[in-house]
């Protein structure tokens, strides 16, 4: 005889920062699972490695297995892996996005001590530090406006072009004293060798260096890793996951957080919204 399919609450797909932090908040609530069949080596991302041993002693599941679809039941949402089929009544897709092709000099060796996709999820690490968000685009944008609340400096680095940023969220921008655009700039490499130390600009003909303890990366090539849900849930041009500011997505029960989003949703209104969820689902009949 077998068990059947495992059943949790709020199962969470995708091991990056937001999955883990979110899975962090919901442990103590109970029957919380989190599916990424990635190893996890201590060391290579400690900020990582922090938030992942917070859940798992909040009494986290930690299921080591790639989820490869997802079938959506009047009660329930199964989730298929190779090896096995997990249940919960709510699931957050978390999985991310995946690296560029072109990665700047340093990008990668620095992924974790300092370099970031989600200035939501690792925003409290720079409190008080300069940073440099590099984008071009609205999702950019939001990342300053966030990290400006708490970073002593933030550099807004566009590259050779416009940015493709409403006249309204440039506005917004032009208000908050410490944050500087530069839309002549481009990052030639990001500087350090344990911890992030700094940013080599390219200005045209001349080169510049640039003091930060932060690098949040916004830069299109980035690519949402939404394949095993790409018939399921609603997406945008850049295959990102079209979601509410809640996180709630075009299937009942089903939320996003993190850059897999097309939105910039947080773990805070993922976490309040499942929250509410739950408290109108046990409160007792008026």
């Amino acid at each position: 005889t077998t068990s059947g399919p495992a059943r949790y609450d709020v199962a969470i797909v995708g091991g990056g920062a937001s999955g883990w932090r979110l899975a962090t908040r919901l442990g103590p609530t109970g029957d919380i699972a989190i599916l990424d069949r990635l190893p996890h080596v201590d060391g290579i991302d400690p900020e990582l490695d922090e938030e992942r041993k917070a859940a798992l002693k909040e009494g986290v599941t930690w299921i080591p297995q790639e989820v490869f679809s997802i079938e959506p039941g009047e009660a329930e949402i199964r989730l298929i892996t190779v090896d096995d089929v997990v249940t919960a009544r709510r699931v957050v897709i978390a999985t991310g996005a995946r690296e560029r092709d072109d990665q700047l000099p340093g990008e990668a060796e620095l992924r974790g001590r300092g370099v970031s996709r989600c200035a939501e999820c690792d925003r409290a690490f720079f409190t008080g530090a300069p940073v440099v968000v590099v984008g071009t685009d609205e999702r950019a944008a939001k990342a300053v406006a966030i990290l400006a609340e708490v970073a002593s400096e933030v550099t807004f680095i566009c590259g050779d072009a416009e940015p493709a940023i409403s006249p309204e969220t440039l506005a917004m921008l032009d208000t908050l004293a410490n944050v500087t655009l530069r839309n002549r700039a481009r990052v030639a490499s990001i500087d350090g060798t344990d911890q992030v130390t700094g940013v080599s600009l390219s200005c045209g003909e001349e080169t510049e260096q640039l003091s930060v303890s932060g690098v949040f990366m916004y830069l299109n090539g980035t690519r949402p890793a939404t394949g095993f849900v790409e018939q399921l849930l609603t997406l945008d041009n850049a295959q990102a996951i079209v979601a509410e500011q809640t996180g709630q997505t075009s299937l009942e029960r089903c939320y996003t957080v993190g850059p897999v989003a097309s939105a910039l949703v947080t773990v805070s209104s993922v976490f309040d919204c499942l929250q509410r969820d739950r408290s109108q689902r046990t409160a007792p009949a008026s």
